[in-house]
């Protein structure tokens, strides 16, 4: 696979999970090949993790909590907010794309805080979805997941990642 090098500040190194090919495109993220996650390493499991939404694409998301690609939190929207977690390479629903919390829409700022268990996300600073779960605490690696390939835009933007 091919990642897209490293990040703008830090120089950490992206590393995808499996043999898919990332890049950037104007500035932003894209997926070459579908269903895989590019993470970054950043030492802390409590965390903020944003994204600005450049295109909406069905089942894109952040990856939080990354221990490897069977164990992690896929959290994103379709373009409905849906929460995942990923346990020995299963995935269980915390929230379907099918429960309209809250739609997404290209331009919005999507952001995931998470200290200790307890979770919330938020759609432009507002909090939209709270819940509780304590799988993966040693998961430092954050990141952006793809379902579905797009070369010809971006999909995520000004990825970011704060310590709690």
């Amino acid at each position: 696979g091919s990642n897209p090098g490293s990040t703008s500040t830090g120089n950490i190194p992206w590393t995808s999970s499996v043999i898919h090919t990332w890049g950037i495109v104007s500035n932003g993220m894209v997926s070459i090949d579908a269903n895989d996650c590019a993470v970054v390493e950043s030492g802390v499991s409590d965390v903020a993790v944003e994204v600005t939404i450049a295109t909406v694409r069905n089942y894109d998301a952040l990856a939080v909590r990354y221990v490897d690609s069977s164990n992690y939190f896929r959290i994103g929207w379709s373009p409905n907010l849906f929460v995942y977690k990923i346990v020995a390479g299963a995935t269980i629903v915390i929230l379907s794309e099918g429960s309209p919390v809250a739609a997404f829409t290209a331009g919005d700022v999507f952001r995931v805080e998470v200290v200790g268990s307890s979770w919330t996300v938020k759609k432009n600073g507002t909090s939209v979805y709270t819940f509780v779960d304590a799988a993966n605490p040693t998961g430092t690696k954050h990141g952006l997941g793809s379902a579905s390939n797009n070369i010809t835009a971006p999909r995520w933007d000004d990825f970011k990642v704060y310590a709690l």
